[in-house]
């Protein structure tokens, strides 16, 4: 249990564990995400995992989207959301992968007690067959009007999310856009998705420095200082 909330995790888990420790998993993304958001928002949370920050949203927006490739751990985020249910947000969970382009890749089959689910990346050679679908041409995103908040934590994919996400961005009037980068693991260069961010209109500022470091992109006319009095980030921006 954390706060108001029953979550099923692997055991041995990171984020299961760290959810055992004040303050949880991730606690100024959660913020930040609350911040900017309220009961008619549409949450996007693209690499949900168990659903730890999607659930923690039920009740507190109108809409949120979890994507989760992976089956295993999609299988506990299914049934957190279940357990978690309010009358008050619906729900839809996608299983597959988005990038910039339509093709087919794979993960690897992890034993539930690996250290860290959230690690699991996309290899060609993996035994679990994925559709990478570019988030631009899914027909649930196609079909949505509105997006407040995006969420994107993918191991790695970050940029290809975001290139394959530019028209729905620009459809939506430019959302908020919480990112990690998780230099360990990633098939780009950060400075890439930086300058990216810049030329679709966006300012980019530090959320958490600890390792993977998260980040948000937000429209450059907006005051960051609503943010700030929430979830100070500091004066240090990417």
């Amino acid at each position: 249990q954390f706060e108001n909330k029953q979550y099923h995790v692997f055991r041995g888990d990171s984020v299961g564990a760290t959810m055992l420790k004040p303050g949880g998993w991730e606690p100024r993304v959660h913020v930040v995400i609350t911040a900017l958001t309220d009961e008619k928002s549409v949450f996007v949370d693209v690499g949900a995992n168990i659903g730890y920050h999607s659930v923690r949203m039920l009740g507190k927006v109108e809409i949120v989207v979890a994507v989760e490739p992976h089956p295993l751990v999609r299988e506990v985020l299914n049934l957190n959301v279940a357990t978690n249910l309010s009358t008050t947000t619906r729900v839809a969970v996608l299983d597959c992968a988005l990038g910039a382009t339509r093709f087919d890749s794979a993960l690897p089959n992890m034993h539930p007690g690996h250290c860290n689910m959230g690690s699991i990346v996309l290899d060609d050679h993996g035994d679990i067959p994925v559709p990478v679908i570019p988030f631009d041409a899914h027909p649930l995103f196609t079909g949505i009007d509105r997006v407040t908040i995006v969420k994107i934590d993918c191991s790695g994919n970050e940029l290809q999310v975001v290139q394959g996400a530019q028209k729905c961005f620009e459809r939506w009037g430019q959302p908020f856009v919480v990112f990690a980068v998780e230099e360990g693991v990633n098939r780009y260069d950060p400075k890439e998705l930086f300058r990216l961010f810049r030329e679709m209109g966006y300012e980019i500022a530090c959320v958490d420095s600890d390792y993977p470091s998260e980040h948000l992109a937000y429209p450059t006319e907006f005051d960051l200082g609503k943010v700030f009095e929430v979830a100070p980030m500091g004066e240090n921006r990417v």
